[in-house]
């Protein structure tokens, strides 16, 4: 099993310059897409949605070759479509801006998530060091 790296929450340097252009542009069509259906509220969380999916997949890019990270990566992917889709109810003229912090918390969240189970991983995975008994 190859050892996961990044045991630790992401640095500055995890956060290229380049990231918010390419979360603009891989947002944009889902944006769009509610926003073209009158699902204004849906739009904006679909939008936050896919930017902490990309966000995660981005700051923790040093593990790309680990199983575990495409893992989270698939699960953080599945639990904001479900989220997106169990939206029912649709606001208009609602302020859904407040709902940005909570995008970051719940970045936050999946990056701690990653870190703690990736150390839990390494620790199980070394072997026991101790005397040799041969």
């Amino acid at each position: 099993m190859r050892p996961i790296l990044n045991t630790s929450m992401p640095g500055a340097d995890s956060y290229p310059r380049w990231l918010w252009w390419v979360l603009i542009i891989a947002a944009s069509p889902v944006f769009a897409y509610f926003l073209y259906n009158g699902e204004h509220l849906r739009a904006l969380i679909g939008s936050l949605s896919v930017g902490v999916v990309l966000s995660l997949a981005i700051t923790m890019r040093r593990d790309i070759h680990a199983v575990f990270y495409w893992l989270l990566i698939a699960a953080c992917a599945a639990f904001h479509l479900v989220l997106v889709m169990s939206i029912t109810v649709e606001w208009r003229n609602f302020a859904g801006t407040v709902f940005t912090p909570f995008a970051v918390v719940d970045l936050m969240v999946w990056q701690w998530l990653f870190v703690s189970t990736s150390k839990i991983v390494n620790r199980i995975a070394q072997p026991a060091e101790g005397p040799s008994h041969t």
